[in-house]
């Protein structure tokens, strides 16, 4: 971080840590990559503080970043915004293979974190994930996913003899 604000300062801007995370995120941590984009939020920045809106605006993002801002959409169930970011990555000519297996790698990486939890809970292990709220478990005892409101959960499959009639 130190190193971002150096380089800022050096065009005649400063920026916050939390900004220098969000460029990191946005734009990976090579230090090679970083430094044009640095110098192209320098150009473009009119304050003295360099903000999110600045990085936004001239910064070119990773695919990784961006394709965490999809599956992110996704998880909230936010379907237009997910399809917006989709439609910029092939806007920008993002190979569709490349997009696929970026967002394949973000979801095996949210199952796996799943999975751990769920193991963690099972051995009696503790929830910590730095100050937010612990996970509400499952009321089902199947080992499944919790019921869905408004769903009608079959306890076994139908037998002949379940059927009235002939």
């Amino acid at each position: 971080m130190d190193w971002i604000g150096r380089r800022f300062r050096a065009l005649g801007h400063d920026i916050d840590t939390a900004d220098a995370q969000y460029l990191i995120f946005l734009c990976g941590d090579l230090m090679h990559g970083l430094i044009g984009e640095i110098e192209k939020i320098g150009a473009y920045a009119q304050g003295r503080r360099v903000t999110r809106q600045d990085i936004d605006a001239v910064a070119i993002p990773v695919i990784d970043a961006v394709v965490f801002q999809m599956t992110d959409a996704l998880s909230r169930r936010q379907t237009d915004k997910a399809f917006s970011v989709l439609t910029d990555l092939l806007r920008l000519q993002q190979a569709p293979i490349m997009i696929l297996a970026v967002l394949g790698k973000h979801f095996r990486q949210l199952y796996t974190a799943r999975v751990a939890l769920k193991a963690a809970r099972a051995a009696g292990g503790s929830w910590s994930c730095g100050g937010c709220a612990p996970p509400t478990p499952p009321t089902n005892s199947g080992g499944g996913p919790p019921p869905r409101p408004g769903l009608v959960q079959n306890r076994h499959a139908p037998v002949r003899g379940d059927r009235p009639g002939p």
